[in-house]
């Protein structure tokens, strides 16, 4: 008799119940709701879940412009939270005129406005410096004439981990202006850390929509969004395949209204939700405040939504707000952190699915300063788990 044929059929379902539980909880949150609903044995054997974050933001001071926090939400959080200061290095410290920041593999990446870039790991709160960019010739003009030093018009940084390669890769996103012709011209730089010693140059051989505003990375695609040229309200979206290096233009159909004349004022942030790339819009006018998501849908369509769960309370926190952050998790949550000079600082927590809010307010943090240009800030989820109530 064949010794396999009388060998038990070994599957998930016969794994003692706390090694089932621990293969669980190392699941992505949203992964792990799907997972528990496969069938009814794991519906039936796995408690409910629940679900735990971290965000990291910077609250700047006029002595510290890169003062970070962290602060801890699960789902029974309410009222009071306490943020956690890191404890940050003085060359970090001194690294002002923030432009851009991303978050990914437990490194925050940071570009100011000299063009200056550098990494700062939270585990070992080290911080690297990398070398900064050199000029480069630029294809530009109708006749595509190649210009040394045309002007550097914007940039924007990203960490990311490569798909293919599992390192963690800086990409930069250059954009050159010909004031002769008017064009504007892209340069994609990528530098790998513990592998390049200088920067890797890719020609972008189109002309870019307009200047760079935002920079999303969902699933080995890069978003880079432009405003349009001489069209402030207007956006595009150039799209980059890291495996494939192949790029397209995705175009946004919506036009917000970006004037931030009083009493009217406007935030808005590009983001990844629901593993798709999504624009938040806050319009705020008074008392009355409306909210929009924008979604790139699988069947490349966009599709839009009103928030209409907002109340009087959410209304009055977004009316004395000054400076409002916004980023996502991955359980389909928008974060506001929302701050001001005559109030404590607030984070406001959608639930898209559930159409529910939370609010928090923040404890243990320096007196808010109004984020002027050298003084911009930022907020990231760096961390989500998932836990079991007894």
């Amino acid at each position: 008799m064949d010794a396999t044929a009388s060998t038990p059929a070994t599957s998930i379902a016969s794994l003692p119940h706390e090694i089932i539980l621990k293969i669980f909880t190392s699941l992505p949150p949203k992964s792990a709701v799907s997972f528990r609903c496969t069938s009814k044995f794991f519906h039936s054997s796995i408690p409910k879940p629940h679900f735990a974050f971290t965000i990291l933001f910077s609250s700047p001071s006029a002595t510290h412009p890169t003062n970070l926090y962290t602060v801890d939400f699960t789902e029974e959080s309410h009222g009071w939270l306490q943020a956690t200061s890191l404890q940050c290095s003085e060359e970090l410290h001194r690294f002002k005129g923030l432009a851009s920041s991303s978050f990914a593999d437990g490194k925050l990446c940071l570009l100011n406005t000299h063009g200056e870039i550098t990494l700062w790991d939270l585990s070992t709160t080290q911080h690297i410096s990398l070398p900064r960019t050199q000029p480069t010739f630029v294809r530009l003009g109708c006749e595509g004439v190649m210009v040394p030093r045309a002007r550097l018009q914007s940039s924007r940084v990203l960490g990311i981990i490569d798909p293919v390669s599992k390192r963690y890769k800086v990409l930069k996103l250059e954009l050159y202006r010909d004031d002769t012709h008017r064009h504007f011209q892209g340069m994609l730089r990528y530098l790998t850390l513990g592998v390049d010693q200088s920067w890797r140059s890719v020609p972008i051989n189109y002309y870019i929509p307009g200047k760079p505003i935002a920079s999303v990375q969902i699933d080995g695609i890069i978003y880079f969004i432009h405003c349009k040229i001489n069209c402030q309200d207007k956006q595009e979206i150039v799209e980059f395949d890291i495996e494939t290096a192949n790029l397209m233009v995705i175009h946004f159909p919506y036009v917000f209204q970006h004037s931030c004349a009083l009493p009217t004022m406007i935030y808005s942030s590009w983001v990844k939700l629901n593993d798709r790339l999504a624009y938040i819009y806050v319009h705020v006018n008074g008392l009355r405040t409306n909210i929009f998501v924008c979604a790139w849908e699988k069947s490349m369509r966009w599709k839009m939504h009103k928030v209409v769960a907002l109340t009087l309370e959410e209304c009055k926190i977004f009316s004395q707000a000054e400076s409002v952050s916004i980023t996502t998790n991955g359980t389909e949550e928008i974060v506001f952190l929302i701050r001001a000079r005559i109030m404590l600082s607030t984070i406001l927590i959608y639930a898209c699915g559930r159409q529910v809010w939370r609010k928090f307010k923040i404890c243990t943090l320096n007196d808010y300063v109004l984020a002027v240009e050298n003084l911009r800030s930022f907020v990231h989820v760096i961390e989500e788990k998932m836990y079991f109530l007894e």
